[in-house]
């Protein structure tokens, strides 16, 4: 048995208690930053690498608590590379005459998919204008598919396109002149040459970032409306399909929790490629005939999630670092120096002026750097989760109120601890009054062998 260690004494009252000095608060209270992201210099050049890499695979993983500042550190990232939307692409879909289940997707630069979207529909109504006119329907169709592709004589798969609409409208002359002039608003022709615009880029300055909190089938793969008679009409587009040629952030916790989504994700990223479909069917359910074809899909996935989901994808499947090869990795402290104590005032006083909530004294602030480093457990780092400096900031501000002052000061950031104490301690307070009445019989001095006490959490 090693002997009890000797050199262990109990800290005197200066040695324990732990304060910031006011002089050097009021010297750095005032001063700015240009950093807006704090003490995570390793995921922000985590981050810059995989945001800068357009390979296959260099997608991101971002890790980390939350309150950290993850996706506000990943907007941030990106906001400084959205501009170039040079790539960006307009999709549409369109009827597909040899194959109506695949309805036929169509690229086009930003802008010039609206414009083909509505110089469709703007043809669609003429057409079907023209249908009362059976005698000389074949000819003025004709008349108005060719002016329509002088219009989009360059783009090549238009040019395809309209040779196959070219050989339907024949066919469709020969078909309305056996319909009722009263039955053709429910025909298919009504619909038929109308044109779908899933994504339209027409009034983007930016490339898309595209914000996932509740991913699904549905919300990221997009729908099909099993009601609609055009097939190419029914379709819908989803998160991915919204985020191409930009970005995409997608809830990583949420992703694992729905079965068989991650999976489904993880093939879209193998191909580089996006089918929609009419999500899961339930059991029962007839999955939709619809198969549209193939949409590109040039999007950069960000996946913010814990620790523990980022262990269960890389430890459970072998695909996930080859699909995600950057990890950002957000620490829970920074070391407590003058540096991150002037950006850790500057961030509380910026969030209190854009809250609206009372000034701080320096006796706050002091305060609040007090609680960051009982948060991480440490004299010499600070916390990073603001998000829990910001709760005491807002607490304190009605305790401020309720208390009839216009500052926050450092009485109000200690009133807001002790009412969370007192409001959390039931069983702390309970466990104390067992061991005060003698029901719970705990010896705190002298030894026994064989005997050792019992462990309570005392608080929450």
């Amino acid at each position: 048995m090693t002997a009890p260690n000797k050199s262990v004494k109990p800290l005197s009252y200066e040695e324990a208690s732990f304060d910031f000095d006011l002089q050097r608060i009021e010297e750095y209270k005032n001063q700015t930053i240009s950093d807006r992201i704090i003490g995570q210099p390793r995921a922000i050049r985590a981050l810059q690498l995989g945001l800068s890499l357009e390979k296959s695979g260099y997608n991101i993983f971002v890790s980390g608590d939350s309150g950290s500042g993850r996706h506000n550190a990943v907007r941030h990232s990106i906001e400084s590379i959205r501009y170039d939307i040079s790539k960006l692409r307009d999709i549409v879909y369109v009827y597909n005459f040899l194959q109506p289940d695949s309805p036929k997707v169509l690229t086009f630069e930003a802008g010039i998919g609206q414009q083909f979207a509505d110089a469709m529909l703007a043809f669609n109504q003429q057409i079907v204008g023209l249908t009362s006119e059976k005698k000389t329907f074949k000819e003025e169709a004709l008349k108005l598919l060719d002016a329509l592709a002088d219009v989009f004589a360059l783009h090549l798969e238009v040019v395809d396109f309209f040779v196959h609409l070219r050989v339907d409208l024949i066919r469709q002359a020969e078909h309305i002149q056996h319909v009722e002039n009263k039955d053709l608003k429910d025909d298919p022709i009504s619909s038929r040459y109308r044109a779908n615009l899933l994504v339209n880029h027409a009034q983007s300055t930016a490339r898309p970032l595209i914000i996932e909190p509740h991913p699904s089938f549905t919300n990221l793969f997009g729908s099909i409306d099993s009601h609609e008679k055009s097939p190419h009409l029914s379709l819908h587009a989803g998160s991915l399909v919204e985020a191409c040629g930009g970005f995409i952030i997608i809830d990583a916790d949420q992703l694992i929790s729905e079965t068989g989504l991650w999976d489904a994700l993880k093939r879209y990223l193998d191909a580089n490629t996006l089918v929609l479909e009419s999500g899961t069917p339930s059991k029962g359910e007839i999955r939709s005939p619809i198969r549209p074809q193939i949409v590109p899909l040039p999007v950069k996935v960000i996946l913010i999630g814990s620790e523990d989901t980022y262990d269960i994808l890389s430890e459970g499947d072998e695909r996930f670092l080859t699909l995600f090869k950057i990890c950002a990795q957000f620490d829970y402290s920074m070391p407590l120096e003058k540096k991150t104590i002037i950006q850790s005032i500057a961030n509380l006083r910026n969030y209190a002026k854009e809250r609206g909530l009372f000034e701080l004294t320096d006796t706050a602030y002091a305060q609040l750097l007090r609680y960051s480093c009982w948060y991480v457990e440490s004299r010499t780092h600070l916390s990073t989760h603001f998000a829990s400096l910001y709760d005491l900031l807002e607490e304190a501000h009605w305790w401020a109120l309720h208390n009839q002052k216009q500052l926050i000061d450092g009485q109000m950031i200690l009133t807001v601890n002790e009412e969370r104490s007192y409001a959390n301690s039931i069983s702390e307070s309970k466990i104390n009054e067992e061991i005060l009445n003698g029901e719970m019989l705990i010896s705190l001095e002298g030894t026994k062998t064989g005997v050792v006490n019992a462990l309570a959490v005392m608080d929450r």
